[in-house]
């Protein structure tokens, strides 16, 4: 990272370098090279709160680490890929068939095919899963 311009002279103590990439080269180093529950989030499209289900469940592979006062979630790129080729979420599944995730919950019902991972949001429940080896079964 380059120093800060009218900084490149004298001792490297004196130097000055912008807060805004040391924090952020600082904060990939505290957490390694995993990826946050954030941003799986952005990346996939599912939502924050069951990504943590999922962890908190064990069916996400993550380790713990101190940012800012509370405990952040790091997910490796192994066990991001583990979780994807063992489960599916439903809402994954509906989108694909064009459908509603509650309409796909009721398709697989009908196929006796359970889901795994949810968790509730006052009456409602997010993050349904289905194991790939239940959907291989049926084909």
């Amino acid at each position: 990272m380059p120093p800060c311009h009218h900084s490149t002279s004298g001792a490297f103590s004196k130097f000055r370098f912008p807060l805004a990439e040391v924090q952020l080269l600082l904060g990939k180093a505290r957490r390694g090279t995993g990826l946050t529950v954030q941003e799986i989030a952005r990346q996939t499209g599912w939502k924050e709160q069951c990504i943590s289900g999922w962890c908190q469940q064990g069916l996400i592979a993550h380790e713990t680490t101190e940012h800012a006062g509370g405990l952040k979630r790091v997910i490796s790129t192994a066990a991001l890929t583990r979780f994807q080729m063992a489960y599916v979420p439903v809402s994954v599944l509906a989108q694909q068939a064009g459908t509603s995730s509650r309409s796909m919950l009721k398709k697989l019902a009908g196929k006796e095919i359970q889901t795994t991972g949810a968790t509730s949001e006052g009456t409602v429940w997010r993050g349904h899963l289905v194991a790939m080896s239940d959907l291989a079964k049926i084909i």
